[in-house]
């Protein structure tokens, strides 16, 4: 009886442990890809036309020394002002939606 009553004691102590230590972490808390295309969507079509738009939905690691950041990637397809529809990539926080980096694509 004894025997048994150290390992529900132990059992639960280990519970309560397990429950305290992932409560305390905070967890990673992305913005939705989706939100993140859809700032990007707004900001160029402010700018001009816009005729496409995609994003990759799983963040991937992106690093700009000395920094690391997760990332959304994505592009659009879109004419600032020259007349010519022309492929851009840009580069998101997955964390802020900010975007870090937007830069024009060689014409395939």
């Amino acid at each position: 009886m004894k025997t048994t009553q150290s390992f529900l004691l132990g059992v639960a102590a280990g519970a309560v442990g397990l429950y305290i230590s992932q409560k305390s972490v905070p967890k990673t808390q992305y913005i939705s890809s989706e939100k993140v295309l859809k700032k990007v969507k707004a900001v160029f079509k402010a700018e001009g036309n816009l005729s496409g738009a995609w994003i990759e939905m799983r963040p991937q690691s992106y690093v700009k020394k000395p920094f690391t950041y997760d990332i959304y990637r994505g592009g659009v397809q879109a004419d600032l002002g020259t007349g010519t529809m022309k492929p851009y990539e840009f580069i998101a926080d997955c964390k802020t939606g900010i975007v870090l980096d937007v830069y024009p694509l060689p014409n395939s």
